[in-house]
C-alpha cells in the first residue's frame, strides 16, 4: 500500500487506519521512527483457531485475547552486527492453526509435523521432491567416477550448482510443480535448486532431507510457536559417517562446506512427517585471512616490497564476490587502492580466483608512501600498514540486543621491515594479549628486532559467534584496546 502524504517534514505525525478481511502475519507496533499509538483488534471467529507470538523486549499497554494496543513507542535502532531487527522490533506475529469449515475444509498447521503434512501436499514442494526420475543418468556418472561418499555428495552439489542457475529468489517452494522442466530451463529460485540436490543426494544413497529454515532478514524461528508463515527457505541437511553437512547449492562462488551467510540464523525444522526435528544451524568455517607485509625501508622513507593475503573459507568467497564485481583486474586493483592512501602497486598476481575450494592467494610487488610521521632526528613508521580496525563498531554506551558476528573471525597479520644502516630502533612496540572470558576473543601483539629487521606480528579472533548483550561493555573495551595498540609507532632514531 502506497499513501501520499503532502507537505510531510519531521515531526509530523501519520494517523492511519487499516481494515480488512483476514488475518495479517504481523503485526509491528515498532518502527524506525517513533510511534505514538498503534492498536490491532482482530474478532473472534468460531471457524478459526490462531495463535500469536510476541517479539520485542518493550511491553504493550493491552495484550490480547483480540485486541493489542501500544503508546509511545520509541524509534528502533539498528546496531552493528545485529541479526535482524525483524527479531528485536516489539511485534506480534500471527499464525493459523486451524481452519474448520465442516465438511468442505480442514486445515491444521498447529504442529512441525502437521506443517510438515501441509507441505508435503502442496504441488510446489512435497509433491515436487516425489519426482526425480530426470536425474537418474547424472546419478549414474556420478556413481561411475567415484565410490567416495564424500566425493560423490561433493560431485552432486557442484552438478546441481553448475547446472541451474540462481535467479536471486528466496523461496520455500519451487518456481514450477515439474522440477525436470525447472532442470531444463537451467535457472530457478533456491527451492528449486535445493531440492533437486536432496533428490540427487538420494538417489547416489547419500541420507539427505530438506531443512526449513526463516532466513537472518526474515527473523530466527521460535523454539516453541511452530510457524508455517515465518518459513521463507529450504536447505539440505546430508550425513555422511555420522557428520552432519548443510548445504546450499546456490551460491556459483560457494563450496559445498560453505553456507551463506542467510541461512546462518539458529535453527531450522526438518522436512519429515511424522518426526520433523528442530536442528541447530551454524558453522565451524571461519572469516579467516593471513596478510604479510615484506619490505624494505628505502632511502627516502618509502616501503617497498611484497604483501601476500591469503584468504581462507569466508574470506576467499568475499574476496571472488567482490573481485567478479569488476570488468578487469585492473578496475579492482583501482577500487583496492582507494582507501590506502600512499600505496602502489606495480605487479599483481592473484591466485586460485576460480578454484573456489582453494584459498585466495594475493600477492602484489607494492610501495607505500606517507606511512610515516618525521622529525629532525626521529621517524615513526605504524608497522599494521592498512589493516588497523579504523573505527570501533560498538560506540554506543549500551546495547539491548545480542552481538551477532554470524561466523568466527580470524585475522593474522606479519610486518618484516628491513631498516637501513642510518637507522637505529629506538622503541619497539611492546607485546600485548587482550582476552575475553573464555577466550571467545583475543588480540595477540608480538614485536622483535632481528639486527636490522624489525618482526611485528598480531593475530585478532572471534571465537564466538553470539555474544550476550551483558559482554557488550567487554567487547567494546576490547576492540578499543585493539585498536590502541595497532596505530602504536615502531620509532627509528637517526645515526
Amino acid at each position: 500500500m502506497r499513501v501520499a502524504m503532502p507537505n510531510v517534514r519531521e515531526g509530523s505525525g501519520l494517523d492511519i487506519m487499516i481494515s480488512y478481511p483476514g488475518l495479517p502475519s504481523t503485526w509491528r507496533f515498532q518502527d524506525l521512527i517513533p510511534v505514538k499509538y498503534s492498536e490491532i483488534v482482530i474478532k473472534q471467529d468460531p471457524h478459526v483457531k490462531f495463535t500469536t507470538n510476541k517479539y520485542g523486549t518493550l511491553p504493550l499497554s493491552l495484550s490480547g485475547p483480540t485486541r493489542w494496543v501500544a503508546i509511545s513507542m520509541p524509534a528502533f535502532k539498528v546496531e552493528p552486527f545485529m541479526n535482524s531487527a525483524e527479531n528485536y522490533l516489539t511485534k506480534i506475529e500471527i499464525d493459523i492453526q486451524e481452519v474448520n469449515l465442516g465438511f468442505e475444509f480442514h486445515l491444521a498447521a498447529a504442529t512441525w509435523d502437521e506443517i510438515c503434512r501441509l507441505l508435503q501436499n502442496f504441488a510446489d514442494f512435497g509433491a515436487s521432491v516425489d519426482a526425480s526420475g530426470y536425474l537418474n543418468d547424472i546419478a549414474r556418472k556420478i556413481a561411475a567416477r567415484t565410490k567416495s561418499a564424500m566425493e560423490r555428495l561433493r560431485l552432486a552439489y557442484d552438478t546441481i550448482k553448475n547446472e541451474v542457475k540462481w535467479n536471486e529468489r528466496q523461496s520455500l517452494t519451487t518456481s514450477n510443480p515439474s522440477l525436470s522442466y525447472v532442470y531444463r530451463m537451467k535457472t530457478g529460485n533456491s527451492a528449486d535448486i535445493n531440492l533437486m540436490l536432496v533428490q540427487l543426494l538420494g538417489k547416489l544413497e547419500i541420507e539427505a532431507v530438506p531443512v526449513l529454515l526463516s532466513t537472518r532478514d526474515n527473523g530466527i524461528l521460535s523454539p516453541v510457536a511452530p510457524s508455517i508463515n515465518k518459513l521463507n527457505y529450504v536447505i539440505v541437511k546430508a550425513v555422511l559417517n555420522d557428520k552432519t553437512w548443510f548445504l546450499d547449492a546456490t551460491e556459483p562462488l560457494m563450496p559445498y562446506f560453505l553456507l551463506p551467510v542467510r541461512c546462518l540464523n539458529y535453527r531450522g525444522q526438518t522436512f519429515r512427517s511424522p518426526g520433523s526435528e528442530p536442528v541447530e544451524i551454524s558453522t565451524s568455517k571461519k572469516d579467516k585471512k593471513i596478510i604479510i607485509y615484506d619490505v624494505k625501508l628505502d632511502s627516502d622513507n618509502a616501503l617497498t616490497g611484497k604483501l601476500e593475503i591469503l584468504n581462507s573459507e569466508y574470506a576467499a568467497y568475499d574476496f571472488r564476490k567482490k573481485y567478479n564485481a569488476f570488468n578487469s583486474e585492473e578496475e579492482f586493483l583501482a577500487d583496492y587502492k582507494k582507501d590506502k592512501p600512499g600505496l602502489m602497486i606495480s605487479s599483481a598476481d592473484i591466485k586460485n580466483i576460480d578454484s573456489i575450494y582453494l584459498p585466495v592467494d594475493e600477492n602484489y610487488e607494492i610501495r607505500i608512501e606517507g606511512n610515516r610521521t618525521e622529525t629532525s632526528t626521529e621517524l615513526y613508521l605504524v608497522p599494521m600498514v592498512f589493516e588497523q580496525n579504523i573505527d570501533n563498531p560498538f560506540k554506543a554506551e549500551s546495547r539491548n540486543y545480542p552481538i551477532d558476528f554470524g561466523y568466527n573471525i580470524e585475522k593474522t597479520m606479519i610486518t618484516t621491515i628491513a631498516i637501513p644502516e642510518k637507522y637505529t630502533v629506538a622503541v619497539l612496540p611492546a607485546r600485548a594479549v587482550f582476552k575475553l572470558p573464555g577466550n571467545s576473543a583475543s588480540f595477540i601483539y608480538e614485536a622483535e628486532r632481528n639486527g636490522s629487521v624489525i618482526r611485528i606480528s598480531a593475530k585478532f579472533a572471534i571465537n564466538k559467534t553470539v555474544f550476550s548483550p551483558e559482554s557488550y561493555k567487554e567487547l567494546q573495551e576490547f576492540y578499543r584496546q585493539v585498536m590502541k595498540k595497532q596505530f602504536e609507532p615502531v620509532i627509528l632514531k637517526s645515526l
